[in-house]
């Protein structure tokens, strides 16, 4: 008998049923050796929230339980778990650990660092992250943390090296899977069969990913499979019906690729609905707009995008395209505006040089 056998079996003896648990921890076998059922939840927080749930259902007499990874899987569970505390609501959290604490204090100070999406909280992210590996080379969630960071700083060779060894360690981890088929994805050489197999991969071993789901939409279309990419992105609504990203993937499809516009407009709508803030939906959905010759509808959303966004040049170039046809004069400021703010920027020279001549043309049709 090992620690975990130990440990479920106290936790039978206190009358537990079932283990709410995600996605892995050496408990979970434990436990349903012992006896109690396993619930493989979706998220950590549905799994926090099973736990709240039978608790508050037992008025405190039975506790609930929730079994979850070490690193992120608990880090993911902490509202959930401040929630419980802030309520007086008696939960048991049992999250797996690395077998080094130092490994792990590592870990979280690199997790810390590279929350603050610096270049500088990246640099010690690395740093931080690989000494929690040095420490304890089999820490998988450190191994694939540092991918992630390493994908951040654009060392795609780097992440590529950290996904796969995260997922050699685990073999069962779908996570570093996903990341990969990120990486292929909008890799120059357009590996889009490999970014395929990877996100296949990720589903086979997570079947609910809804990301994956989405990912491997976005790799099917990229290689021009319509049919299979709307349903790999319908299947990613399956699973997570608020992602906004995958209505935005859906609503892009439906329409340059299938010219369903109604379907496109709902999917974008959709997207809006779940996230106001989303400006890529608005963007969407004033290009649908402006194709189909509705400007009043595409100019509001366009200025949404602007008012939310000042410096949003593809908004403002767009918007500004739209006023052609409306009210030249506006369009004038609006083309003044556009060139005053990206005239600087290197990636927008060409577009920047279209936009003085639509200028020099309309200030020549107004007589200035």
């Amino acid at each position: 008998m090992n620690g975990g056998d130990v440990i479920a079996e106290i936790l039978k003896r206190e009358g537990t049923e079932f283990l709410p648990c995600y996605p892995r921890n050496s408990l979970i076998e434990s436990c349903a050796r012992a006896g109690i059922r396993p619930i493989l939840c979706r998220q950590e927080r549905v799994g926090v929230g099973i736990a709240d749930g039978y608790s508050r259902m037992h008025r405190g007499k039975k506790n609930g339980v929730f079994v979850v990874q070490q690193g992120p899987g608990i880090e993911n569970a902490f509202p959930g778990i401040a929630q419980a505390y802030a309520e007086n609501v008696p939960i048991l959290i049992l999250p797996a650990a690395t077998g080094l604490s130092r490994a792990y204090e590592f870990y979280v100070r690199g997790r810390q660092a590279a929350y603050r999406v610096t270049q500088d909280g990246s640099e010690a992210a690395v740093e931080f992250l690989s000494r929690a590996i040095e420490a304890d080379p089999q820490f998988v969630a450190a191994q694939y943390a540092l991918g992630v960071v390493h994908q951040n700083l654009g060392n795609r060779w780097k992440a590529a090296a950290q996904f796969r060894a995260s997922a050699q360690l685990d073999p069962t981890y779908a996570e570093p899977y996903k990341a990969l088929g990120d990486l292929y994805l909008t890799a120059p050489r357009r590996l889009f069969e490999e970014a395929i197999k990877a996100y296949a991969k990720a589903i086979d071993l997570r079947p609910f990913y809804a990301d994956a789901h989405v990912g491997l939409g976005d790799a099917l279309a990229a290689k021009g499979e319509v049919d299979p990419a709307v349903v790999a992105y319908q299947r990613g609504v399956e699973h997570n019906p608020m992602n906004a990203k995958v209505h935005v993937s859906l609503g892009k499809l439906y329409y340059a690729e299938k010219g369903l516009y109604y379907e496109s407009v709902n999917a974008y709508k959709k997207a809006i609905d779940l996230d106001p803030a989303y400006l890529d939906a608005r963007m969407g959905l004033a290009e649908v707009y402006e194709d189909k010759g509705l400007y009043k509808e595409a100019i509001d959303e366009y200025r949404k995008v602007v008012d939310a966004d000042a410096k949003n040049t593809g908004a403002l170039y767009n918007l500004a395209l739209v006023y052609e046809k409306v009210d030249p004069k506006e369009s004038i400021a609006l083309w003044e505006r556009y060139i005053g703010l990206a005239s600087n920027l290197p990636a927008e020279k060409d577009w920047v040089d279209v936009a003085r001549l639509h200028l020099r043309k309309l200030k020549q049709q107004q007589g200035n």
